[in-house]
């Protein structure tokens, strides 16, 4: 009976640790200001649906797969994940973690984009802009012949966790504001 109980757990365990995957070039050093946001973000169980998880902030991003790792993938582009971080070096003028929810339908047949569409905002405007741009530049890829109709997700969601830290002090931040008014 315990042995039972005990194989099972194994097998959950090796389940779910089996379907989250980093690759070794998509790796960054997380910055110790973000760990916290970091470790929160990414030991929250995802929802079944979803099948990637972004964590970035000005310097750091990174891209994993909870789900459906062995019908779906997408290219890694490092280039574009140090653009996509160094986007929000202009929004670090406050102490921000915001996180979005993005449903993403790709066509069956040619794996791209077909439409994104945002199910829960990051609660900022100008950062869904820069999520949105993110997603788009992704080149998905099936790793599986669309013979049936259930072999192709035809649709899933994106996770995004945004990290915005105040790098200016408050003055410099009621200068800059003035620039706006006048």
């Amino acid at each position: 009976m315990y042995t039972n109980k005990f194989l099972f757990l194994t097998l959950l365990l090796l389940f779910y640790c089996g379907t989250t995957s980093v690759k070794e070039d998509e790796k960054w050093k997380v910055p110790e200001d973000s760990k916290e946001q970091y470790d929160s973000f990414f030991s929250d169980v995802p929802a079944e649906e979803t099948v990637f998880q972004v964590f970035f902030s000005s310097g750091y991003y990174e891209k994993r797969q909870v789900n459906l790792s062995d019908i779906v993938e997408v290219r890694a582009d490092i280039d574009g994940d140090k653009r996509a971080s160094k986007e929000l070096k202009d929004f670090d003028k406050v102490d921000f973690f915001g996180k979005a929810l993005l449903k993403i339908e790709l066509y069956p047949d040619t794996s791209t984009l077909s439409r994104v569409r945002f199910l829960r905002s990051s609660g900022i405007s100008e950062l869904d802009r820069i999520i949105s741009e993110d997603i788009t530049r992704w080149k998905f890829s099936f790793l599986v012949e669309n013979t049936k109709e259930d072999d192709i997700p035809e649709q899933f969601i994106v996770e995004y966790g945004v990290l915005l830290k105040r790098k200016i002090t408050r003055k410099e931040a009621v200068e800059e504001l003035k620039k706006y008014v006048r």
